[in-house]
Order: structure tokens, then sequence, then C-alpha cells
């Protein structure tokens, strides 16, 4: 990069009312401020300690000729706080909280030793962090224990940031068939941006489903401690999404002994009559739903060595019912009874409930050491195993039961971290993960095709069903931060392999595309399209990233972020190896006062690329496997040649080809 396009770059950061995307930590916190006597004036050389309150781990900095002081990487929890300096009393903070990702300032004032031998204090720290460079959300341990909401899942609470709304899944169709990929992704989606680009982080370390872009292993609210939303991007420190970030961070064991037994019920008889349905039901859908689980943490050698575990398993069985007309049903049941499309394997709709249900287990287990006040280590295990019957892939109220399918996800995360405090400056934290997930999607209908009359109804193989997937991962990350005057330097960098071992049919069943009804009565599909060859694939992709920012304190009203990255994404052949993404990160904080702070930044952002669509390339390279498509005249050809059954043998593919040459005459 020129410097006369950085020099742009300075200036739209300085113009910019936009917020900045910048951040403290996705996994620690830190503690800020300047030490005072009563008179205002600076006081070098003055000792502040931190005590953990539930595992007595400490922290220590010491106050610079400026009075400054600051400690970083710290675990999320309350803490004691204590300033001794010679000639002055002690200050004694006994609850200051420190939240994920942020910076707390606590300005301390000491009274001379004559006053008093300790001086206790309980004022808290403003609730506007003024060094955040970034607009972001805390969701604290009260807020997931109290609010309600119709699930178990912790991430439902992102939707109370501003900005957030869920996303749009649809599945099947056109759409489904245009995209040829599981429709999964994360379920929100940061100020319209695409779902798919959003980061999931636990303690630090990627938890996104690198195919699709959804959340990898589920936990229990039980060992979740907090999370942060961070709305409109990520600061140098963090790269490969282009969309908004949520940061979790796990509970860890305690010298107290804690634990909970929970239950979660659900029953039909607590729901709404549909109010829509044709005609309206008699009695409401059966909804039978419980989840018991439990948690339990503490102590195996006080002061020391901590655990703590919990788990959930759910049961659900419910009833649903496809919202197709009555009349539509009766006239493509008429029509198929008739010998129409002989070759079609499903021969009746139906408009009677049909039973799904889903099972899911989720379990994890966190071992904390302490080696004295130096080192931190963490070690996390985690597996999800799910199941549901009937309601795959997001199939749509249109989706008859021979277009809806069972799934089971299974996935197994193991990680590790390092916080080594080199000096009263400088801090290491290494964190490592290993994690498997392995995806099976199965389809009502396993023969094919899939029909669709647009608006209508929707039955037969599903297009992106029937899909065995196994990603891996291994990932490293290590991040070092030293303090220095009013600036915290971070320099650190990441590497992230991911390898797909997949079996991905979409398309390899057929689907045919009618825009009415009538079209259908008349065998005059509007799109025809089916994949031939062999659909597994297997292939590895590896990044790369290192990142190197400051966050300078200006004056102590104003602070700014400055920082850059760089990645390099290294892809399967024939794809090039991705290597020009340098990303500069530039954003200000100004606080007046406690009350407001004004922020603004600018920053560029290279997203990942979900392997569902790589995969596809890799697949459907004309050589491994084809996707033949047909529209209006040329599909209606196809319908009748194949009896609107699925063309599945390469000598059918010639046939097809055949008829539409004569079609054409030659």
């Amino acid at each position: 990069m020129t410097s006369r396009k950085f020099l742009w770059l300075v200036i739209l950061c300085a113009a910019s009312t936009v917020t900045v995307y910048g951040q403290s930590s996705a996994a620690t916190a830190a503690i800020g401020g300047s030490v005072r006597d009563a008179a205002g004036q600076a006081i070098p050389d003055v000792v502040v300690t931190l005590r953990e309150l539930t595992t007595n781990q400490t922290r220590q900095a010491t106050s610079d000729a400026e009075g400054a002081y600051r400690i970083g990487v710290l675990p999320v929890g309350t803490y004691e706080v204590r300033a001794e300096g010679a000639g002055f009393a002690s200050y004694v903070n006994p609850q200051v909280t420190l939240a994920v990702g942020s910076t707390t300032t606590l300005d301390i004032t000491l009274s001379p030793a004559g006053v008093s031998a300790e001086v206790t204090v309980t004022d808290r720290p403003a609730a506007i962090d003024p060094t955040q460079t970034a607009s972001t959300i805390s969701i604290d341990p009260e807020r997931i224990e109290e609010l309600p909401v119709n699930s178990r899942n912790y991430l439902e609470f992102t939707l109370l940031a501003p900005g957030v709304a869920p996303s749009n899944r649809q599945t099947g169709g056109v759409t489904g068939a245009s995209s040829g990929a599981p429709l999964a992704d994360s379920g929100f989606t940061f100020g319209g941006l695409r779902p798919r680009s959003n980061s999931i982080s636990i303690d630090g370390l990627d938890n996104t489903d690198e195919t699709t872009g959804a959340a990898r292993v589920a936990l229990s609210p039980e060992i979740v401690r907090e999370f942060q939303i961070v709305n409109n991007g990520l600061s140098a420190e963090f790269g490969g999404a282009g969309g908004g970030a949520i940061n979790v961070v796990t509970r860890t064991g305690e010298n107290e002994w804690h634990g909970d037994v929970v239950t979660f019920f659900q029953h039909e008889r607590f729901n709404a009559r549909e109010p829509y349905s044709d005609p309206p039901p008699a009695s409401r859908l059966r909804l039978r739903r419980y989840r018991p689980g439990g948690a339990l943490g503490g102590p195996i050698e006080r002061d020391r060595l901590f655990f703590y575990v919990a788990g959930e398993q759910e049961h659900m069985t419910g009833e649903d019912e496809a919202e197709t007309s009555r009349a539509a049903v009766t006239r493509v049941n008429s029509l198929l009874a008739s010998g129409f499309a002989q070759r079609l394997p499903v021969r009746s709709l139906t408009r009677r409930r049909f039973p799904v249900g889903a099972d899911e287990t989720e379990a994890a287990g966190k071992l904390t050491y302490l080696a004295g006040s130096r080192h931190t280590l963490n070690f996390r295990f985690a597996f999800t195993n799910a199941r549901a019957r009937a309601d795959a892939f997001n199939a749509d109220t249109l989706s008859d039961p021979t277009a809806r399918g069972s799934s089971y996800t299974k996935d197994y995360q193991l990680t590790g971290s390092a916080i080594s405090v080199l000096s009263a400056r400088l801090v290491n934290d290494f964190r490592a993960q290993v994690s498997s997930r392995r995806a099976v999607t199965r389809a009502g209908d396993t023969q094919g095709p899939g029909v669709e009359i647009v608006g209508i109804v929707r039955f037969g193989r599903s297009y992106d069903a029937d899909t065995t997937r196994h990603e891996t991962r291994e990932q490293f990350v290590d991040n070092i931060s030293l303090s220095r005057g009013r600036s915290e330097w971070k320099v650190g960098a990441t590497v992230n392999h991911v390898s797909l071992n997949d079996d991905a049919r979409d398309g390899f069943g057929g689907i045919f595309i009618f825009r009415t009804l009538d079209d259908f009565a008349g065998g005059r599909p509007a799109l025809w399209r089916q994949a031939f060859g062999d659909s597994r694939t297997r292939f590895g992709v590896t990044s790369f990233g290192g990142f190197l920012q400051d966050q300078w304190r200006a004056t102590s009203h104003l602070t700014l972020n400055l920082g850059a990255r760089y990645d390099v994404e290294r892809l399967p052949p024939p794809f090039r190896t991705d290597k020009n993404n340098f990303s500069p990160r530039l954003g200000l904080a100004w606080s007046p006062s406690n009350e407001w702070v004004v922020r603004g930044g600018f920053g560029l952002y290279y997203d990942r690329l979900p392997l569902a669509f790589l995969n596809r390339a890799v697949q459907k390279d004309g050589t491994q496997a084809v996707e033949q498509v047909a529209t209006d005249a040329d599909a209606v050809t196809v319908f009748a040649a194949t009896g609107g059954g699925r063309a599945a043998e390469v000598c059918s593919q010639r046939a097809v080809r055949s008829a539409l040459r004569g079609r054409r005459g030659g």
C-alpha cells in the first residue's frame, strides 16, 4: 500500500462518524486508570494488586511517572483492588467486576498515611468504557439466568443487541437449487450483512462451521459465564469475518462449591391454536419437550486447581403439517392417481399431521490450574449430539413430509490455553484447539426427483438432502501484549487448518420446478436440473494471519486504536492461494465526560470463503461431476423423456441429450 493510500485511511478515520471495528480481547478483560492524591497530583510507584474473589488469583502493576497503571489479559470475573504507596494509606475497593472484551477504568485517589491506615471505597467504575473503540453489548450472567427465552440456546440473547436480526433461512425450490449448498448459517445478520460472515468464538477460539457458517459445539447456559456482541466488526487482532462477532467465555470453578439442577419444559396446552389453517384445527399441534440438566463446579485443590462441568439433554416429540391448501392437495393426488408422470416415486401428498421429533445432548467440562500468580492453564472438552426427525434442513411450511428429512450431528472439541505473565508489563496468551464435526442428512424420499409448484407445494426428494460431511479443525493462536506508558501494544499470529471429507449429493436426485398448478397438470416445468457423476470430495484449507496494533491513550479523554492485519489463505488446487489481504484498522474514542463517548473509525475486512461453495466448485468441475440444466420447452422435453422421474444413469443422461437434439431438429 502506498503512503498516499495510507494517508487517506488516516483522514477517513478522523472524519468518520461510524462505529470503529475494535475491541480489547475475545476472551479476557483489562483494567486501568490513574493514581492521584487528594490534590489531583499523579503518584508514581504505587503497587496496584488485583485479587479474583472466587479463586484468589492475583495480578499486580505499578503506576508510572504520570500515575497511570494498566493490567491486561485478565480472566473475566469480580476482583478486589488494592493500591499501596509509600506515605499513603492503603486503598481497597472490595468488588470490581470486569467484563469480557472491555477495559474497566478505575481512577484511584490515595489519602495521606496519617489520616487512616486503610481506606475502603465502594465506588463503581463508569458504565461506559471510555477507551473502547467499538460499539459492543455484553450479556452478563444475570441476564443469561433471568431473562425469558423460548429455548435453552443462550445465543438467542444476541438479538438484544441493536442492529441484529434473525437470518431468513430458506431451503429448496429456486433458492436451494440455485445455491446448491446447505443453507444453514449463524442464525443472525448484523446490519443486514450476510449471516454466513459472522465470527463465533468460545474462550478465544473459533467455533464456526467453516462449511455453512453456523455455530458448532453447543453449550449449556450453565457453563456460559458471559458473552460479548460486537455489532460492526473486529479489531486487527481478529480476521476471517466480515460481519459481527460473538465472543463467549465459559465458567471457571472456584474455591466454593456450586451446583445447579435445571428443567425446561414445554407442552402444547400452553400454545395458541394456529388461526390461519385451512380448516382451523380442532386441537393444537402436539408438542412435548423436556430438557433436564445440571452443573457442578468447585476446587480440586484450593487456590490452585478447579473444575466446572455442565450438561443438558433434550427430548422433543411433536406434530407438524404442511400448509398446502386442501384444493391443491386434492388436485395433485387425483393427477398422480390417474397415472400422471408414472416414474415419479411420490404418488400421494398428505394433509394429515405427521410426527416430528428431536433429541440433543450437550456436555462440557473445564479444568483450570493456577501455577502461582504468573501462569494460568485452562483445558476444556465439549461435545454435542443432535438428531432431528422429519424437520431437518429447515423445511418450510409448504413442504410435504416427503420433502422433509432427518439429520444427525456430532461435535467434539478439545481446547487449551496458557496465559503467562512474563513481566509486570508483558503477557503472552497462547490458545489451541482440535475439533471434529460429523453431519448427516437424509431425505424422506430417497429416490427423487424433487417437485416444486411455486408458492403451492414442495414434495419429493429435497435438492440439498442426503449429505454426509466430516469437518475437522486444528487451530493455534498466540498473542503478546505489552503495556508501556500510554500505549498497549499487541502482536500475534494464528494458524487455522480445516479439512473436509464430504459426500454432498446436492441435485443428484434432480428437481422440476413448475410456475403454476396448471403447468404441473400439463407437464410443463419451467426448470429442470440434475447432477451426474461422483459426489465425493476431500480437501483442506489452511489460513495464516498476523497482526500488530496499538491502543494509545493520547489524552485522558481521547483513545486511538491503530492496527493492521495480514492474512493468507491456502486453497486446494486448482484454486490459487489468496495472499493479498492487508487490512488496516483505525479508530478513536473521545469521552469528554463519564456520561457519553463518541466513537469513530475505518477498516478493511476480508471474509471467509464458506466451504459449501468451494466444495461445489471442486465437486462439479465438469470432470468429476456435472450438472445439467434445462428451462421452459427443453425442461418440458426432459419431463416427458424421463416420465417425471430421475435420470439416474449415464445412459439416461445420453437419452436426455438425444431427446433435446431431436426436439431441436438435430
